[in-house]
């Protein structure tokens, strides 16, 4: 009989989340292992004894982890979509007739707490990994990426023109007269404008964006010159648990925020009880600075350094040799070069050949194609240098760039495609730092959870092979005792 839905009109209806959502829904599972109750008391200090209570902090928190989860960056799209959420409303704990908060209050409570509050979160997820045995803690990768930011290249403005020569004599002339001894101006001399380059680096010194001035232009291969930020991360080696994350305004050089992002990452890992031994990174980490200071710390890097092509078909420096003693470099055809000076802002060590020498010496062809004489530099740190290079060179050297590869690139991946890492819809420094603790919280917790489920169904193996082992023995015997009572046999 062909069957027909009616809706009969209902006076009381009695409807319970609880039954609404299954068992195994990923939201009534994450709210089973995330406690975040120790936030009313870190949040006291952020709210007065009077006036309207505020929205619950870890309502708040748990909005912002579902809706990196869904990808959702957006603050009206975040609660129209838990409006229409069961899961949603599950996690936060509000029932189907109660109203969630507004996308205001979201906002103004993201500005108002502070960023410790947004770290403290990260850092417990981070110590949920550790106790259930996901980081080893020995060996830390380090990478970076640019985030788009809420700001577009249409905003950009010229910043407050500093005073050229003549402007800055006449107004120190005029704040100055009369007084016997003038005091020194803090007044800035800008160079003009003809001589101004036409870099990023100096564009940004040139230029503010009037939507996010803590925005930078920046680009990448494969990236459009836009406004960004960076944000950078250290992953460990055994499950690619993010150990550290923090934000950068996008010009910082990641070779200037190595030893930050290092000394973030063993103080939390320390605190855990986790000893940081070695780190890997890209060549854009790489400086003398950078390796004599890891080594100060007892803690071995593996950075590929930076190899200029050869594309003049001359002697390469390589086959300069260095005479430590000496202090000088021989030539393919047994000449000294002597040290002349130092280029301070290279920071390597000057040697030339005698100007005459070189002129009458038969491999002249084949080394320079100079006037004067060959030059060859040595890096005032080359001795840090060449011990890197000997590690990169190693099977150690050669694991640590798999790592990288397989480590904070595939989390970058992850984070730009489902949870929200490829723009920020906040604007400043300090909610870029914010979203991004929670966006790594957020990878952590998909990854522990994915382990947890793992590790509870490999413990269950065991146990049903040996019920199914058991019932296989149980219709074993039942099968004989049938066999023995048609041949007419008791048993």
């Amino acid at each position: 009989m062909l069957g027909q839905k009616n809706n009969p009109e209902k006076m009381f209806v009695t409807v319970s989340l609880e039954n609404m959502v299954p068992e195994d829904n990923f939201y009534r599972r994450l709210d089973n292992i995330l406690d975040l109750r120790f936030l009313y008391k870190e949040c006291e200090r952020f709210y007065g004894k009077t006036g309207n209570p505020s929205i619950d902090p870890v309502v708040f928190f748990k909005s912002l982890i579902y809706g990196y989860f869904e990808n959702i960056i957006s603050d009206r799209e975040l609660i129209r979509t838990l409006n229409d959420s069961l899961s949603g409303r599950y996690f936060l704990r509000y029932d189907l007739d109660e109203k969630l908060p507004t996308h205001s209050s979201i906002s103004r409570t993201r500005k108002l707490l502070g960023e410790e509050l947004f770290e403290g979160i990260f850092t417990r997820v981070v110590e949920m990994c550790v106790k259930s045995g996901m980081v080893s803690g020995t060996h830390q990768s380090i990478d970076s990426t640019l985030v788009k930011a809420n700001a577009s290249m249409e905003n950009l403005v010229r910043k407050e023109p500093q005073l050229e020569v003549m402007s800055y004599i006449k107004k120190s002339r005029e704040e100055n007269e009369g007084t016997e001894n003038p005091p020194k101006s803090n007044l800035q001399i800008a160079p003009k404008e003809k001589n101004e380059t036409k870099t990023r680096k100096n564009k940004n010194k040139i230029y503010t964006n009037t939507t996010d001035p803590d925005s930078r232009i920046a680009s990448k291969p494969h990236t459009l010159t836009d406004m960004y930020y960076k944000t950078q991360i250290s992953v460990d080696s055994q499950k690619n648990i993010i150990t550290e994350v923090n934000t950068y305004r996008a010009d910082d050089q990641d070779v200037e925020l190595l030893i930050d992002t290092v000394d973030r990452t063993v103080e939390r890992l320390e605190s855990m009880g986790k000893k940081v031994n070695s780190i890997g990174a890209d060549k854009g980490y790489v400086s003398g600075e950078n390796l004599k200071e890891l080594e100060r710390r007892e803690i071995t890097s593996y950075m590929p350094i930076k190899h200029t092509a050869n594309k003049t078909g001359l002697y390469e420096q390589s086959e300069f040799k260095y005479d430590e003693i000496s202090d000088c470099y021989i030539c393919p055809n047994g000449k000294r070069l002597e040290f002349t000076s130092i280029d301070k802002q290279k920071k390597v060590k000057v040697y030339l050949g005698k100007k005459k020498r070189c002129a009458e010496c038969p491999l002249r062809s084949k080394c320079t194609t100079s006037k004067g004489s060959r030059k060859v530099t040595l890096h005032m740190d080359w001795k840090e240098y060449g011990r890197l290079d000997v590690r990169m060179q190693s099977s150690q050297g050669r694991k640590a760039m798999r790592t990288r590869k397989t480590g904070p690139e595939p989390v970058f991946g992850d984070g730009k495609e489902h949870h929200g890492l490829r723009k920020f819809m906040t604007r400043g420094l300090d909610k870029a730092k914010k979203n991004s603790y929670i966006i790594a919280t957020v990878i952590n917790l998909k990854k522990l959870m994915k382990y947890c489920d793992k590790r509870k169904k490999e413990m269950a193996l065991p146990i049903t092979n040996e019920i199914n082992a058991l019932l296989s023995s149980i219709n074993n015997i039942l099968a004989n005792m049938a066999s023995l009572e048609v041949m007419g046999l008791k048993y």
